[in-house]
Formats: structure tokens, C-alpha cells, sequence
């Protein structure tokens, strides 16, 4: 009799889930515990009772508002505990009450905070990576889509496999990056200010510069010059980069001159910075950046490593890999690109944004080769004939 309300039950139990996803999409960037304090409105910080936290329902009552200031409230939060429900309820029907349905759910879910995580704060968490690295590896034996006709442990060797092939690939791929490319100097509007905090590189260009407005011959070349280096201004979308996407190597590094520089230990003025992962050096003498503080400065340009991956998306196809293999992780890495381009096009001419996070479309693709991938393999074998 109960067998009639399980679509019910799941569907609820994935919205309350969606809910404790939404805590996590929004403290973990900020390094706030998921547990303690218990919900809270984002804009006005006033606990929320329970009876004002029902997933879906207190979203349509209260239209979206906060009960007490009355301000928006995102609709990523509806958006999340929908997502999650419907996710949880159609695999049920795939899998039925099984642990290929706790599985798949547990793996869809964090997915979902991967992906609104990273297209919000350019952040994937280590939190979830990891976590989902160990949960992986452990229920490796009885997940019948790595080696469905397998004995346990050759699933475990396939989820250790896969988390390898996952963090080699995205490895190679920066290191080549690394190889090709290596440095960047890049311009800075005037005014700039380059903070070092929380372990993220701020810079904060107040816009970008104008072109010349004089006549004449001399005004002509000068805008011409404004043309031709405008494409070496560091694209304001750049406003915050993590520390991992920086420094993936011990010879990585930030420099650049500051016109005015001030930290914990003193007041400068023109002089060369050099930063590295955990410290950096000023008119000659190195201070570890744990004693630091914020570290402010103003400059014109800068230096930077060029990351064609970043640590995060390293962690990420990692754990991906934990649950779809060897086979189904690198193909998942080569698919990827072909859903990331339309977006990266669009933001690029359209939002004039230098670049995209690829968390998302890792995550996504991840998904869709999770309950796809035999089949995407069998038609690749009929048409191809491999």
C-alpha cells in the first residue's frame, strides 16, 4: 500500500535535501560551518524558524521575500530544491529503492552544488570534492556502473583508477598550459587596487581606460595605440581569483610594481612585489603572508601564471572519476568543451567576460555519461565501427 506514495516521498525527501544544498552553495565559498547556526535570511541575517523554511512551500507563500526585511531572496534557493526533487524522483524510477538510487542521488546532489557554486563565486569546494572522493571509492563495490559484470574489487580498482585518470588528465592539460603559454603580464586601468585576502587575489579596476581624445596626427597615433593595446588590459570580469587557481607550482608567482603598498608590516611606496604561495618579498626582504594581514596595493600591470585548469576543477574530475571510471572520465573531459563554447562565446562578445568557470560543464557532462554512458559508447561502436 505504501509502494503508492513512494513518487511522494522522494520528491519531498530530494526538496529537503535541495535545501541543506542551498546551505552548503552558500556558506561553503564563505567558509561558514553547514551545521551551526541553522538557517538564516542571506540579506538580514535573522534566524528562520522551521515553519518559514519549508522547502518550495515558504518560497511561493512568503513570494520570494524574507518574512522580516521583506528582501528578495534569490530564486536559486526554489531553484535548487525543485532541481534536486526532480532529480531524486526520476532516478527512483530508473533504479527503484536500491544503492544504485542512493548512489546516483548522493552523486547528482553534489554535482548540483559544484555547478551553482562555481557559476556564483568561481569556487568549486574542496568540501564536496573531497568528500565525494572518499564516498566514491567506498561504495565502489556495489556500484554496478563501473563494472557491471565485475566482482567488487574490480569496481575498486576501477574508482581508484578513475580518480587518477581524472587528476592526471586535468594535471597534464595545466602543466601543457604551463609549457605553452607561461607567464602573463597584463595592464591595469588606472587606479587599480590589488588586495591579498582570505588567500584570493582582489583587483579592483575602477574602469577601463579611455581613449585618447586629441586631434590631430599625435591624437590619431595615440588612439590607435589605445586600439591596439586594449586587448592587453586585464579583463575586468577578473575581479577574484582563488589562491589554488594561482599557485600550482612552487615556482609560481604574482609581481608587480605598487606605487603604494601597505600591510601589517608597513608603508611603501614603488616598489617591486614579488608573491608567492605562502609568502612574499618587498624592497628586498620576504614576510610569510600568514603575518600579513591584507596586503593593499595600487599598480598599472602586473604578472601572472597562466592556468588553463585550476586545482578545483583538478579535485573535480577526480572524484568524477571515482564513480564512472577511467573510460567514462577522459570522455568526459573531451565532451565538455563542446557544451562550454557556446556559453564561453556568449559571455566573451556578449557580457565581455575573459573567462568562464568549467566546473559546470565538467559536472554536467559527468551526469549525463553517469546514466548515459554505455549507451553513448554502444552508438559511438555502431557508428564507427570501434
Amino acid at each position: 500500500m505504501i509502494e503508492m506514495f513512494y513518487p511522494v516521498i522522494i520528491f519531498v525527501f530530494g526538496a529537503i535535501a535541495g535545501s541543506f544544498l542551498n546551505v552548503c552553495i552558500h556558506r561553503m565559498p564563505r567558509e561558514l560551518s553547514i551545521v551551526w547556526p541553522g538557517s538564516f535570511c542571506p540579506k538580514c541575517k535573522i534566524p528562520i524558524p522551521w515553519y518559514e523554511n519549508i522547502p518550495l512551500l515558504s518560497y511561493l507563500i512568503l513570494r520570494g521575500k524574507c518574512f522580516r526585511c521583506r528582501r528578495p531572496i534569490s530564486f536559486r534557493y526554489f531553484f535548487v530544491e525543485l532541481l534536486n526533487a526532480v532529480s531524486w524522483l526520476l532516478i527512483w524510477r530508473s533504479c527503484g529503492l536500491s544503492a544504485a538510487f542512493a548512489i546516483a542521488a548522493v552523486f547528482v546532489s553534489m554535482m548540483i552544488v559544484v555547478t551553482l557554486t562555481d557559476l556564483e563565486t568561481g569556487f568549486i569546494p574542496h568540501g564536496v570534492t573531497w568528500t565525494g572522493m572518499i564516498f566514491g571509492v567506498c561504495v565502489s563495490v556495489v556500484n554496478a556502473r563501473l563494472v557491471p559484470q565485475g566482482l567488487w574489487y574490480h569496481k575498486l580498482l576501477a574508482s581508484v583508477l578513475g580518480l587518477v585518470t581524472g587528476a592526471a588528465t586535468i594535471f597534464a592539460v595545466a602543466e601543457l598550459g604551463k609549457l605553452l603559454f607561461g607567464k602573463r603580464k597584463v595592464r591595469l586601468a588606472p587606479g587599480t587596487v590589488i588586495t591579498i585576502k582570505d588567500n584570493r587575489l582582489l583587483i579592483d579596476q575602477p574602469g577601463a581606460p579611455l581613449a585618447s581624445r586629441a586631434g590631430g596626427v599625435s591624437g590619431f597615433f595615440q588612439r590607435l595605440a589605445d586600439t591596439l593595446t586594449r586587448g592587453q588590459y586585464l579583463d575586468p570580469s577578473c575581479s577574484s581569483i582563488a589562491w589554488d587557481d594561482i599557485f600550482n607550482r612552487s615556482s609560481d608567482r604574482i609581481v608587480f610594481r605598487a606605487a603604494t603598498l601597505r600591510f601589517a608590516g608597513g608603508n611603501f611606496k614603488d616598489v617591486e612585489v614579488e608573491i608567492s604561495e605562502k609568502s612574499f618579498r618587498v624592497a628586498g626582504k620576504e614576510h610569510a603572508l600568514a603575518d600579513a594581514g591584507v596586503i593593499e596595493g595600487r599598480a598599472e600591470a602586473m604578472v601572472l601564471s597562466r592556468e588553463a585548469m585550476g586545482f578545483g576543477d583538478l579535485c573535480l574530475m577526480a572524484m568524477i572519476g571515482t564513480f564512472l571510471g577511467p573510460w567514462l572520465t577522459v570522455l568526459v573531459f573531451m565532451f565538455a568543451p563542446f557544451i562550454a563554447l557556446p556559453y564561453a562565446l556568449f559571455c566573451r562578445f556578449a557580457k565581455k567576460q575573459e573567462t568562464i568557470p568549467y566546473g559546470p560543464f565538467l559536472a554536467v557532462m559527468a551526469v549525463i555519461f553517469y546514466f548515459a554512458g554505455p549507451e553513448i559508447l554502444d552508438l559511438f561502436s555502431t557508428l564507427y565501427g570501434v
